[in-house]
C-alpha cells in the first residue's frame, strides 16, 4: 500500500513541547538534524523556566559565535547542543570585539596634540641622521 493512502487523518496539532521546540529550531543558527533535535528536546521536556533559560543561553551562544566569526560547520547540531546541555556553558558577557595583538588598533582614537607629532617627527629625523652619520664614519 502506498504511503499515506487509506490512512485516517491524524491530529496535526502540536503539543506544547513541540511548539517550544519549533521556537528553538527557528532561533538555532544551524538547521541540521531537525528530527534528532526534536528527540533530544523531548528527552529534556523543558518547562517554562528551563525553556527561557535555554533560549537565553542560545542567544548568548549565537552572539559569541557571531563575534568570534565561528563558521557554521563548527556550530554543533541542535541535538548535540541539547544533549550536551550547552545552555549551562558560561559565556563571558563582557566580550569586546578587539583585534588581538595589534598595537595600532586604537590609533585613530588617541588624543595627541600637534606638539606630540612635531616631537615625534623631530626624533625620527634625528634617528635617521644619526644612522646616516654612523654609516659615513665607518
Amino acid at each position: 500500500m502506498a504511503k499515506g493512502i487509506g490512512r485516517t487523518p491524524t491530529n496535526h496539532s502540536k503539543t506544547l513541547v513541540e511548539q517550544l521546540y519549533e521556537q528553538f529550531w527557528t532561533a538555532y543558527p544551524r538547521k541540521m538534524g531537525k528530527k534528532e533535535g526534536l528527540r533530544a528536546w523531548k528527552m529534556i521536556s523543558p518547562g517554562e523556566i528551563l525553556f527561557m533559560t535555554i533560549m537565553s543561553a542560545l542567544e548568548a551562544s549565537k552572539h559569541w559565535w557571531q563575534l568570534n566569526k565561528v563558521a557554521t560547520r563548527y556550530i554543533p547540531y541542535p541535538a548535540n547542543w541539547l544533549k550536551g546541555e550547552h545552555w549551562l556553558n558560561v559565556i563571558p558577557s563582557n566580550i569586546e570585539n578587539k583585534p588581538k595583538h595589534n598595537r595600532f588598533h586604537n590609533f585613530s582614537q588617541r588624543q595627541h596634540g600637534p606638539a606630540y607629532y612635531a616631537e615625534l617627527d623631530r626624533l625620527e629625523r634625528q634617528y635617521l641622521l644619526d644612522k646616516l652619520n654612523d654609516g659615513e664614519a665607518e
